[in-house]
């Protein structure tokens, strides 16, 4: 969102792998997995591999030409590359709320009960402490005016994208064709 790529243009079935595996694709990997926007979404990941976080934000058109990409997101050859990253748990790394959500299902630390599975294989979820769950995700976003209301409205806007799928019980969502990772 914050670069403007039109998901439509990439395959994320290509990107149904773990931090680790993503980290060592080459930047031919990334071409060949997300077509044009592949050498960006491949700049992007370096430099938050090093910086912590991608530098600038540029908009990038679909049908810009694989050149003038490479020339809106060049990084320094030789740049070092941080690894203090991998070393981080999973969860910190999320900067979307549904990877949030699916880093907390998946993780072996106790959670407190605040999500559960109601089908794994499915990818359906419960919300089960709503308030608490809108703290941890506040705190995590250093917003502490957050509420199960606006976290849960932002939830709803991942219907358009096909990240998640409406379930039709309270609480309850179910990961779509356009997450990954929580298998």
């Amino acid at each position: 969102d914050s670069y403007k790529l039109d998901a439509a243009y990439i395959s994320f079935s290509h990107f149904n792998v773990l931090g680790v595996q993503l980290c060592s694709m080459t930047k031919e990997d990334f071409t060949e997995a997300a077509g044009i926007c592949g050498q960006h979404l491949y700049s992007i990941l370096q430099d938050i591999r090093t910086n912590g976080e991608a530098e600038g934000d540029t908009e990038i058109n679909p049908f810009t030409t694989k050149i003038e990409i490479s020339r809106a997101s060049k990084v320094p050859s030789g740049a070092p590359i941080s690894r203090s990253a991998d070393l981080q748990p999973k969860r910190m790394q999320s900067s979307h709320l549904w990877e949030f959500l699916r880093d907390l299902l998946l993780s072996s630390e106790d959670t407190s009960g605040i999500l559960d599975w109601e089908d794994q294989e499915q990818g359906i979820f419960r919300v089960v402490k709503s308030e608490a769950l809108a703290q941890m995700w506040g705190k995590r976003k250093h917003n502490d005016r957050m509420n199960y209301e606006k976290l849960s409205r932002a939830l709803r806007h991942y219907y358009k994208t096909g990240i998640l799928e409406r379930v039709d019980r309270r609480l309850v969502y179910k990961f779509g064709k356009n997450s990954y990772g929580w298998h």
